[in-house]
């Protein structure tokens, strides 16, 4: 016995069929992909945990936002193949020797890591040259240490020419 959709009597599928093959290809294709696209993720919680803790410690700060080191940390991995095993062995020298562990070969994979993650942080910005990106402008480290005096200067806080006229120094 046949079943009615076993296709025509030409040899031909049907088009459901044809769409149940498909379906059943790309599920197959998306899992043999999704382990190793797992395995390539540069945001697993352990990784980003990772990172924050590392982060910590080079930018001697307690308090870092996680969705600003998740962005810095994607951008940093796709600046650099092996940040992962770079950040790996930064995490476990600086467990070992603390800060210490930066203060031997400045040109060392772990300490230009470190260079690296420190200055993402304070500047925003990851890469150099015409590769560098700007992936946080307002949250950058740089500005949380003047940000009771200045103003982040994205646009001009008076109006134009303000600057030109002698300041009020009795309200100082």
């Amino acid at each position: 016995m046949t079943s009615k959709h076993a296709g025509t009597s030409s040899g031909q599928m049907t088009r459901r069929q044809l769409l149940g093959y498909s379906l059943a290809g790309a599920a197959g294709a998306a899992a043999l992909v999704s382990p190793l696209g797992a395995l390539a993720a540069p945001n697993t919680p352990a990784q980003l945990g990772t990172f924050m803790t590392v982060s910590q410690a080079v930018c001697e700060k307690s308090a870092l936002n996680p969705a600003v080191g998740r962005a810095l940390m994607t951008a940093l991995s796709r600046t650099d193949d092996g940040f992962a095993e770079h950040l790996n062995a930064l995490s476990k020298a600086l467990e070992q020797n603390g800060l210490n562990a930066l203060a031997g070969n400045a040109d060392s994979p772990v300490a230009q890591t470190a260079k690296r993650i420190l200055s993402a942080w304070y500047t925003g910005i990851v890469g150099e040259g015409e590769h560098a990106r700007v992936v946080t402008y307002r949250h950058a480290l740089q500005f949380q240490a003047v940000d009771d005096v200045l103003v982040i200067r994205t646009y001009c806080p008076n109006e134009p020419g303000f600057w030109a006229e002698q300041p009020d120094t009795e309200n100082v």
